[in-house]
């Protein structure tokens, strides 16, 4: 995709199910993931109970950033005055649209009514919903001052391409895409450096093009931070809100959504080739309509670095990969982040691939450490929770309730090596035939031994008949760490999809 560009120019929350089970004694419990916020150490984990008499599943609730308001514009800022759309060439009509503002900060010329202090950076934006029918057609300001007549080579989308900083105080306001005209809604190229903060950004649509991306932000050069941001209902190529395309360039998501996006190809919420970090945020719901790969909620591309820090990775789906799909990338799942829900579709039984809520390809590493990987599925193929053909590592981690044709837990492909240590192995499930009796399920098809010593297995008496011959189970804990003990959520009801 960015290829193509560049030849034109430089280029949980869920209510969850609260059924839950104390693993070390079987008994059920009622209580919910802790909620997105200060972390508590794994030994102090607390779960406020929340009861569910029946223990039905109930329906997915998405959460929703905390409002960042502020009273008055800042006295530096462009402040628009319309929910109109206008888009270039703008008309002298008295106004000063978004669209206006953001090419008043590009070009450091005010435009149609926008006044522009001197120096500004920054748009404030009143609360509403601001409709989009058309795409912008601005001559893109690159490098500060090279402009390119008619955005020429990118893909449509709202508003004038970002090349500058710019900081957008959203103050509540959604931003959506409505009618019949396809276009994406942010787009960000080389130099670009742009916030948003406290804004819904919903129904971009990019499909129209076979190498489209990002319909809610597509970038394509630069950084980007979302800070109280939900993107819902977008839909692109590969990059359903997201497309992080140019390796370099970085985009951080702080308590933010990223919910019922979906994509023909490759990242059904975000795609990533570059630096991805996500902080105290919850990616959703997704799906990857890929029939060949997938990444429901995260598809990771090349040399791509993704963070998963204290966030939530649930009930996304795609044929492989249901929640991450690693390609040859670095995955870190750190600081009690939760993997669950997730759903790979491949239905090829005795072909190893699938990885409900990751699959790890080769030249690939994931670590996950201090968090919860529970309740995913790859029923018809391999490894519920993880599926790994290159590096894996666990430490301090809960790997319950998946359920898969092979290898419940993880299994480990040939190409894999790994290990998993001071972690909790329980309750996973296996499908197919010839791995009943591997009801904890770690599967190695590796020559090489895969360490899965020291963990606790639900019982003093270690792990039985859970492991596939070539894992190495013993020592194990002969009690469970304090992350075991703690009340668990159950899985995330199948994703629908959007």
């Amino acid at each position: 995709m960015v290829g193509k560009l560049a030849n034109s120019v430089i280029f949980v929350l869920i209510i969850i199910v609260l059924m839950g089970c104390n693993l070390t004694t079987g008994a059920p419990v009622t209580a919910a993931v802790p909620p997105i916020g200060p972390t508590n150490s794994p030994t102090d984990l607390v779960l406020p109970a929340t009861p569910n008499p029946t223990g039905v599943p109930t329906a997915q609730a998405t959460s929703t950033p905390a409002s960042t308001a502020t009273s008055a514009a800042p006295a530096d800022a462009v402040v628009v005055d319309t929910l109109d759309q206008e888009v270039y060439p703008f008309k002298a009509n008295g106004n000063c649209s978004l669209g206006e503002a953001i090419q008043t900060i590009v070009t450091q010329q005010a435009q149609d009514k926008c006044v522009l202090p001197a120096g500004s950076t920054t748009i404030y934006l009143p609360a509403g919903t601001y409709s989009l029918t058309q795409s912008d057609n601005a001559p893109a300001v690159l490098f500060g001052h090279m402009q390119q007549k008619n955005r020429e080579g990118l893909f449509p989308a709202g508003f004038p391409l970002i090349t500058s900083k710019l900081t957008i105080i959203g103050n509540g306001a959604t931003i959506q895409r409505t009618g019949s005209t396809k276009f994406g809604i942010f787009q960000v190229f080389v130099g670009g450096d742009l916030t948003l903060q406290d804004l819904t950004i919903s129904n971009g649509d990019t499909t129209q093009d076979h190498d489209s991306s990002g319909a809610g932000v597509d970038v394509l050069g630069g950084t980007v931070l979302l800070e109280h941001v939900t993107l819902n209902g977008n839909q692109a190529f590969q990059g359903g809100a997201i497309a992080n395309n140019v390796p370099g360039s970085e985009v951080k998501l702080m308590d933010s959504v990223v919910t019922n996006n979906s994509s023909l190809d490759d990242g059904g919420g975000i795609y990533n080739s570059g630096t991805l970090i996500i902080q105290n945020s919850e990616i959703s719901n997704n799906t990857s309509r890929n029939t060949v790969f997938g990444g429901g909620g995260i598809y990771n591309d090349g040399n791509g670095q993704v963070t998963l820090d204290h966030s939530q990775l649930v009930g996304n789906l795609a044929l492989e990969g249901g929640g991450l799909y690693n390609n040859g990338g670095s995955i870190n799942i750190i600081n009690q982040s939760v993997i669950s829900g997730n759903v790979a579709t491949e239905q090829k039984a005795f072909i190893p691939h699938g990885g409900g809520g990751i699959n790890n390809n080769p030249s690939g590493t994931v670590t996950v450490d201090q968090s919860f990987v529970l309740g995913n599925q790859a029923a018809g193929t391999t490894g519920g929770g993880i599926y790994n053909q290159a590096s894996l590592k666990v430490t301090g981690s809960v790997l319950a309730g998946n359920i898969s044709g092979s290898g419940g837990a993880v299994y480990n492909d040939s190409q894999g090596t790994g290990s998993i240590s001071s972690s909790c192995i329980l309750d996973n499930q296996v499908l197919l035939a010839h791995t009943a009796g591997l009801g904890n399920g770690i599967v190695n098809d590796n020559t090489a031994a895969f360490d899965a010593r020291q963990n606790w297995w639900g019982t003093p008496g270690g792990p039985g008949n859970s492991v596939s011959p070539g894992v190495t189970a013993a020592p194990y804990l002969n009690a469970a760490a304090g992350l075991c003990a703690s009340a668990l959520p159950t899985p995330f009801p199948t994703p629908a999809g959007p």
